[in-house]
């Protein structure tokens, strides 16, 4: 997984989305598109990677999760590939535990094992043993904290700007001109 940008900017709509996707391209800069808190719970993961978009080298899409485990989950489930968790730390190790891979068997009896009338009915064999494989997500799923994000943080939801002004304010703070 490639190192995460050193600035932060945390939207609240579709147009703080577009707006840090052009700052992005103009200056060159890397940035984490941080979701605002709560928008997965409101919506759901899915809304979120609707609303944030799709990773490029610029622009790193990270969901707050707030302090549910399940939405955690449930992100990485759909694809997310950096989630914010701001849970306790024995709900981020559950959290983190869950997501690792899981292979379990359950044996059956010798005598299940035999083809049966039940299973000649409904043309299903029944295999030795079931694999039931957890969310392995090839490894690709990072589970950040409050400590994982870098200090420079923009808050969008703090501005009322729009358009291609906020694009410029958002383009200011990336460069340093826009205290």
């Amino acid at each position: 997984m490639t190192p995460l940008p050193s600035r932060v900017v945390i939207v609240h709509t579709r147009e703080h989305v577009a707006a840090t996707h052009a700052a992005a391209e103009k200056t060159g800069v890397a940035v984490m598109l941080l979701s605002a808190p709560h928008i997965a719970s409101a919506g759901g993961p899915l809304y979120a990677k609707a609303l944030m978009g799709e990773a490029t080298n610029l622009v790193t899409p990270v969901l707050d999760c707030g302090d549910d485990p399940g939405i955690c989950w449930r992100a990485v489930d759909v694809g997310w590939t950096h989630v914010l968790f701001r849970g306790s730390d024995t709900l981020l190790e559950k959290a983190r535990s869950a997501l690792q891979p899981k292979e379990t068997s359950f044996p059956r009896k010798r005598e299940s094992m035999e083809n049966t009338e039940e299973e000649n009915r409904t043309g299903f064999p029944i295999a030795p043993h079931t694999q039931l494989v957890g969310n392995d997500n090839g490894g690709s799923s990072a589970i950040l904290t409050p400590n994982d994000l870098p200090s420079a943080t923009l808050d969008l939801g703090q501005t009322t700007r729009k358009g291609e002004v906020l694009t410029a304010w958002i383009v200011g703070w990336m460069t340093g001109s826009v205290g």
